[in-house]
């Protein structure tokens, strides 16, 4: 367990309730830090994480492990996080599937095409060489870790997914809720920019990029700007401008101008 600069106590009474948990503490740092402190400072071979809002079914250590134990070529395991008010149903993967797991061969396509990750609330488990690695250096992502922390997973091997809830997340308490839908697609796509500049992918990656870029980026750029988000926004408008095609950047534009008007209407 990671400490990360908690005032409350309660990793001294987890402590003291039972010896054979291990606490490491550390000054506030944030999720991402802790959670590769955690990876870092490991015994065992499969890291599982699991967020302090969260409520893990008890079956959830046992189905991870066994998913990384029958599929030994995926380096990810997935379960299904459910809300408690229902807000959060089934995963597109999982829905009208009755197979007992269902293996991602290609998870970089999902991470190029969407903002969200695979798996809400960090309800994932890794083989320890690539949850150290794909939780280094992400002190920088105050939103969408987690989906940052999936993607560089993604850019490594296989995941497979079961379709058994083994946990609930309550939406709203993340540190990505409470700073907005806006700052965590920010973040999103500036993974999306992160990764993609640092592996060789394939031309159609490159294509997804930029269409990304005009797509999304002048819309979030604007909405960013209207919560005076500068320095995000700063960051924003120059891979836009890097990322982009600027032939196709005038129009997204106009049409993200009218997106605000039109929200700020309602």
């Amino acid at each position: 367990m990671i400490d990360d600069g908690s005032s409350d106590g309660s990793s001294d009474d987890i402590e003291s309730i039972d010896n054979k948990i291990r606490v490491i503490k550390q000054i506030n740092r944030g999720a991402a830090a802790a959670r590769h402190c955690g990876a870092l400072n490991a015994r065992g071979d499969i890291i599982v994480y699991h967020d302090s809002d969260d409520i893990a079914y008890p079956n959830k250590l046992t189905v991870m492990k066994d998913a990384l134990d029958t599929y030994p070529d995926c380096i990810v395991a997935i379960g299904i996080s459910q809300n408690p008010d229902d807000k959060i149903g089934m995963p597109y993967w999982a829905m009208n599937e009755k197979a007992d797991s269902i293996v991602f061969d290609q998870p970089l396509e999902h991470f190029f095409y969407h903002y969200f990750p695979l798996s809400n609330g960090m309800n994932i488990a890794l083989r320890r060489d690539i949850a150290i690695f794909s939780s280094a250096n992400m002190e920088y992502f105050k939103a969408a870790n987690d989906f940052h922390l999936q993607f560089k997973a993604a850019s490594k091997g296989k995941f497979v997914c079961v379709p058994v809830i083994t946990q609930e997340y309550n939406v709203g308490e993340g540190i990505s809720s409470k700073l907005g839908s806006f700052v965590q697609e920010a973040f999103s796509l500036i993974s999306v920019w992160e990764n993609f500049a640092l592996n060789d992918f394939p031309e159609k990656f490159k294509q997804r990029v930029q269409r990304r870029t005009e797509n999304d980026g002048p819309r979030i750029l604007l909405m960013l700007l209207a919560q005076k988000r500068y320095p995000l926004a700063r960051q924003l408008f120059v891979n836009i401008l890097r990322h982009g095609r600027l032939i196709k950047l005038p129009r997204r534009i106009f049409w993200a101008f009218d997106y605000y008007l039109e929200t700020k209407k309602k």
